[in-house]
């Protein structure tokens, strides 16, 4: 090995950019594995999140995303200015998730993008439910739930009964 990749890989290890990219990336959005050794997590194991960096970008910034590490990972981390939360349950499977204890307000708990998204998409599905209530049909006045904010008729056989009505047209004519 010569002395640059040497070099290189000191540097890679100690600013902890000694995982591919991709791992760290897949790490975050499935919760499936470490981010920083790799290996894979069990469904009930207990996760650290912490943010982990990615190197720089295509435009020269510096990018770091935060991916759940294991409990090895996380002892090996842990000193006494990178400490983490006690954990609390995922909100999306019910898993144990350690916040890293920074200056961020850490209000929702996810171990991963995917408990993230099916959480605040069911969320704002519920919101919207709710939003369009009952109201009544006016074809034949039973109350319904709308599946549109725009929904008058409780089924298409009202909405085409209040059409022919509107337009004159008898059930003999049709």
């Amino acid at each position: 090995m010569s002395v640059d990749a040497i070099a290189i890989a000191t540097l890679a290890a100690r600013i902890g950019r000694a995982r591919d990219p991709s791992i760290i990336h897949n790490a975050a959005k499935t919760c499936s594995q470490c981010a920083a050794c790799g290996r894979a997590l069990t469904v009930d194991a207990p996760v650290w999140r912490r943010r982990m960096p990615l190197g720089y970008g295509p435009f020269g910034q510096w990018q770091s995303t935060v991916a759940p590490i294991c409990a090895d990972c996380a002892a090996k981390v842990t000193s006494w200015f990178i400490r983490f939360h006690p954990p609390r349950p995922c909100e999306g499977c019910g898993r144990p998730v350690h916040q890293e204890l920074n200056f961020r307000s850490h209000r929702r708990t996810f171990c991963c993008r995917n408990c993230e998204c099916a959480v605040r998409t069911t969320a704002a599905r519920q919101a919207r439910s709710e939003a369009r209530g009952t109201r009544p049909c006016k074809g034949c006045g039973e109350t319904f739930e709308p599946t549109r904010t725009d929904a008058h008729f409780c089924s298409s056989r009202c909405r085409q009964r209040a059409y022919r009505r509107r337009k004159g047209v008898t059930d003999n004519d049709c």
